[in-house]
């Protein structure tokens, strides 16, 4: 009878290793046939620890490169190179309009990725504008601040302190008597008149008006103005016999009536009378007593502020052969009526 043998199992890594053709290798053929020796076929652990102890990889060191001294033609015909192909490297900018920037522009905001990005993670351009955009709201708030600022300043007024009652002057009436304005009218006066020439005129060169004299009158109480203007003429003409320049002066009075509205009520003076009889207790007859009192006003003077005339004149050839000198226009008088009044002032 055979005798039992154990039962021995292989090693997986040394039943796949069939490639190799050592002594460790285990056929099918001996592997009923003798023991296999474990220990032989394992490696000791001596050889394990001396393959990762291993000496370091020394590489050698790189190679020296040459250094050769270039000629100045040399030089230069590099560096045209270079510049030759820095030009060719030029890429021109879209203009502004561009419609196809546009849309690359607003699809790179836009994308999502950018969003999910870290603030290290995001480009130096993104950075740079935003540092800008920052920068820029921060000089435009500070500019408004400090407009607001000055503003608020310049309304706000200087603040003063206020004196006490004890500092306080008390106040005084005081009466005065000051020229008040009661009247400011602009009146129109017409002009028609002619005169009659002593001498033959040609032609009339210039006309020269001047106010010599005016009078104005006011009847109180109604607000009726009488005024009386007279005015002159300086009248350079050229003679019709010997055609020489000569001068005349003339003098044309005008009349006017106007009704004013009253700026401020006037002063009136105003009068009053009385009789007072009197009797004595032991005379049965009595006294008669007459009082007439009257309280005068300051009169109101008319000044003359401003004239302007507007005429056309025209020579006219009469009978006997004199000549007439006719004129018709419209003369405007700014007139003032002022008078002294007491006015109670308050200091």
């Amino acid at each position: 009878m055979l005798e039992p043998r154990e039962n021995i199992v292989m090693p997986h890594i040394l039943r796949r290793n069939r490639k190799g053709l050592g002594q460790d290798q285990v056929y099918p053929s001996t592997f009923y046939s003798k023991e296999v020796n474990r220990e032989e076929n394992e490696e000791k652990p001596q050889q394990k620890i001396q393959k990762k102890t291993s000496s370091p990889l020394i590489l050698p060191p790189p190679p020296i490169v040459s250094t050769q001294l270039l000629k100045k033609a040399d030089k230069d015909e590099e560096y045209k190179a270079v510049e030759r192909y820095r030009k060719d490297e030029v890429i021109p900018v879209p203009e502004d309009e561009d419609e196809f920037l546009y849309e690359k522009e607003r699809s790179v905001v836009d994308s999502p990725v950018l969003e999910n990005l870290n603030e290290d993670e995001l480009p130096e351009e993104v950075e740079e504008t935003i540092d800008n955009s920052s920068l820029d709201k921060e000089e435009v708030a500070e500019k408004t601040v400090n407009s607001d600022s000055h503003k608020q300043a310049e309304k706000q007024p200087e603040e003063k302190e206020c004196p006490l009652a004890e500092d306080v002057l008390p106040s005084k009436r005081l009466q005065a008597l000051l020229p008040v304005l009661l009247i400011q009218e602009e009146v129109e006066i017409e002009l028609f008149n002619s005169f009659t020439l002593m001498r033959p005129l040609s032609s009339v060169s210039k006309v020269e008006w001047s106010v010599k004299s005016y009078k104005g009158c006011v009847l109180l109480p109604s607000n009726k103005v009488f005024l009386e203007l007279i005015l002159s003429a300086d009248v350079d003409f050229v003679s019709e016999k010997d055609g020489s320049l000569q001068s005349l002066k003339m003098f044309l009075p005008l009349h006017k009536t106007v009704t004013v509205d009253w700026k401020y009520p006037p002063d009136f003076s105003c009068s009053h009378r009385g009789e007072y009889d009197f009797r004595e207790k032991n005379d049965h007859l009595p006294s008669t007593h007459r009082v007439w009192e009257e309280k005068l006003a300051q009169p109101i003077t008319i000044d003359l502020r401003s004239f302007n005339l507007i005429w056309h004149d025209e020579l006219q050839k009469g009978k006997e052969g004199k000549t007439r000198l006719g004129v018709q226009g419209t003369a405007k008088v700014s007139i003032e009526g002022v008078q002294k009044q007491l006015v109670s002032l308050v200091l």
